[in-house]
């Protein structure tokens, strides 16, 4: 959220939460006007009609929520998804790390795995370690960059 503040201009006061599930509580009991919560969580509360989903970030709309734009197509020039990886110590020995990437892309391949993703809003795609080093490195630099930007400390 601090980075649409910080791209859009909009005036927001950030409420931090611990969790998503105060934060859920206090968005459907309208605590709270707007938030940034993951698909997945917030699926259930959107289809039971608790809340309503106004944009996606990723570059493309959600095949679970075809209808809802992404805020690229609302002008908002923010384009990030969500992404889950295995990292596992350092030292592990490659055979081991290739061996472990190797059995998580054939099960993230399985139609019930699949199926359960989609599910919870998910997109399974499996990717080779070497991009998904890239992918996440890039990632780092720019949210450092719009934290820099929004001007936000650590208390």
């Amino acid at each position: 959220m601090e980075s649409i503040r910080t791209l859009t201009g909009i005036k927001m006061v950030h409420a931090p939460y611990k969790g998503a599930a105060a934060l859920m509580q206090d968005l459907i009991g309208g605590q709270i006007q707007v938030a940034m919560v993951d698909l997945a969580g917030a699926l259930p509360q959107i289809r039971a009609g608790k809340i309503k989903a106004l944009a996606v970030t990723g570059g493309k709309r959600s095949s679970a929520l075809p209808q809802v734009p992404t805020l690229k197509e609302g002008g908002i020039a923010f384009d990030t998804e969500s992404w889950y990886g295995l990292f596992g110590p350092a030292r592990m020995p490659e055979a081991e790390a290739q061996k472990i990437a190797q059995a998580t892309a054939r099960v993230l391949r399985q139609p019930e795995v699949t199926t359960r993703i989609s599910d919870l809003g998910l997109e399974s795609n499996p990717i080779a370690r070497a991009d998904f080093d890239k992918e996440w490195r890039a990632d780092m630099v720019t949210w450092a960059r719009l934290v820099q930007q929004s001007g936000t400390k650590v208390d």
